[in-house]
């Protein structure tokens, strides 16, 4: 990766990330503002302009479908607009209190 590249992406993490040192927040970020971007069909020029690309994002999007639909399934989730369910989301507090969490069981193994 050239100097000119790995700046751009430097800038990008650094805007994603907000201030905080979390690559989990930059993803996470990453993600919500490609799905604002989807909504207005400019996903492709997105991703051109954030060096990421369209079909991992694409497939990220679907991940995250197949496990809402699992947790419909199992009855984990009623049938609620995902609204309902995301009402959290721009809570960082939240988000990692919820990674933390669920890696609680791995973190005394290391």
């Amino acid at each position: 990766m050239d100097t000119k590249s790995k700046k751009l992406v430097d800038a990008t993490k650094k805007r994603f990330a907000d201030g905080s040192l979390s690559d989990h927040k930059v993803l996470l970020q990453a993600y919500q503002d490609w799905e604002l971007a989807k909504e207005k069909g400019k996903e492709k020029s997105w991703c051109f302009k954030n060096g990421c690309s369209n079909s991992t994002m694409e497939m990220i999007s679907g991940m995250k479908s197949q496990v809402m639909n699992s947790l419909k399934q199992c009855g984990f989730v009623k049938g609620q607009s995902s609204t309902y369910y995301n009402i959290n989301s721009a809570n960082w507090s939240v988000i990692k209190a919820c990674l933390v969490s669920g890696l609680y069981p791995n973190l005394a193994r290391y």
